[in-house]
């Protein structure tokens, strides 16, 4: 078989069979020795598939490496660009509802960089809201420093729906027990109401955080699920193993 140039817009197209199909092709491709090139933005998929990457900007080669070393050092040259405090995306018509920054907190309501798997966790997202904001609905977004997006909850998921909010405030999402596995993240926060169409304020990737281990102490993947392990083979009578 020839050698495969698959472009991004491949597995951009078709429902989620249809990509799950590819995915199984470029794997037994991959095994079988054939070379996939594959020219693409999407970072994750690039991680995922890749043994090698080459970064091209405007068709100069700026570097060729592992996955993980070429993509990291291309987000780094993105953030240098943008600063730290990512620049808003705002939606025409907007109200002048915006996020002013967003804080990581332990459970203590102290400010860290690093927590562990299993921490309590605090993401406080501080707004202005010059005029009011009518339904306002406040999201948040964790991306993995590849950038696959790992999570984006919202309070309208939820179901927690404020009438108006104005002025200056701040809202928290908590969570007990942080089930991200060991690694370095970023995260950004959103201001929009109930339609989107109004009071709309997107900041992405506006703080780095790292995640060492915790309990339980797993190193693969993204998330633990907190399962446990059972059987007799482990002890006798049946032991459970907690992760």
């Amino acid at each position: 078989d020839p050698d495969i140039l698959l472009v991004d817009e491949v597995l951009a197209v078709g429902d989620e069979q249809f990509q799950r199909k590819c995915s199984e092709k470029f794997a037994d491709l991959k095994d079988r020795g054939k070379t996939i090139v594959i020219v693409s933005h999407a970072l994750g998929m690039v991680r995922e598939l890749c043994d090698n990457v080459a970064l091209l900007e405007h068709g100069k080669l700026i570097a060729v490496g592992e996955p993980k070393d070429v993509i990291e050092g291309y987000l780094d040259t993105v953030h240098d660009a943008q600063g730290l405090e990512g620049a808003p995306l705002r939606a025409k018509g907007a109200s002048d509802g915006r996020i002013q920054s967003i804080e990581v907190l332990d459970g203590n309501e102290r400010a860290v960089a690093r927590l562990r798997t299993g921490d309590t966790v605090i993401f406080r997202i501080h707004y202005r809201a010059a005029e009011p904001v009518h339904r306002p609905v406040f999201g948040v977004a964790i991306d993995r420093a590849d950038g696959v997006l790992v999570t984006g909850p919202t309070t309208r998921d939820n179901q927690l729906q404020p009438d108006v909010i104005s002025g200056e405030g701040f809202v928290d999402f908590r969570i007990d027990r942080l089930p991200l596995l060991p690694g370095s993240y970023e995260i950004g926060a959103s201001l929009f109401d109930l339609t989107r169409s109004r009071g709309f304020d997107l900041r992405t990737r506006i703080l780095k955080f790292d995640v060492d281990p915790g309990r339980p102490h797993e190193h693969d993947g993204v998330v633990t699920l907190g399962g446990t392990w059972d059987g007799a083979v482990f002890d006798q009578p049946v032991a459970r193993v907690t992760g």
